[in-house]
């Protein structure tokens, strides 16, 4: 998780990562209100993912986030975290479970002999 101040600090953060692990695409969870609309919250990540594609030279894919938290607590406590642990975890659990759904949403690629 990005845990930076600043857009400016969050981006070098990402640009250094983009750089270890070389990805072919970011995805970025796409905070969205219980009827699948946008919000206020909507418009600052899609913002901020014009910047990140633009600093990475990277394709930016948005997944909606609707419940990824509450999916993500609900596993912590399944392992048996405590509050704390959920607290420390939860972000990082929320984005697994994003990325998670991206990959599941995805069509099976089949590969041809």
């Amino acid at each position: 998780m990005l845990r930076q101040r600043d857009d400016a600090d969050r981006i070098a953060a990402l640009t250094r990562l983009v750089g270890e692990w070389s990805p072919v695409l970011l995805v970025i969870g796409l905070p969205l209100d219980r009827e699948g609309g946008e919000q206020p919250q909507t418009r600052r990540v899609r913002r901020f993912a014009e910047l990140v594609r633009l600093a990475c030279g990277l394709p930016v894919l948005f997944h909606d986030e609707r419940y990824s938290t509450v999916v993500a607590e609900a596993a912590l406590r399944d392992a048996g975290a405590d509050s704390r642990q959920i607290a420390r975890h939860a972000d990082a659990e929320a984005a697994r479970e994003i990325l998670r759904g991206y990959l599941d949403a995805r069509p099976p690629r089949i590969n041809a002999p």
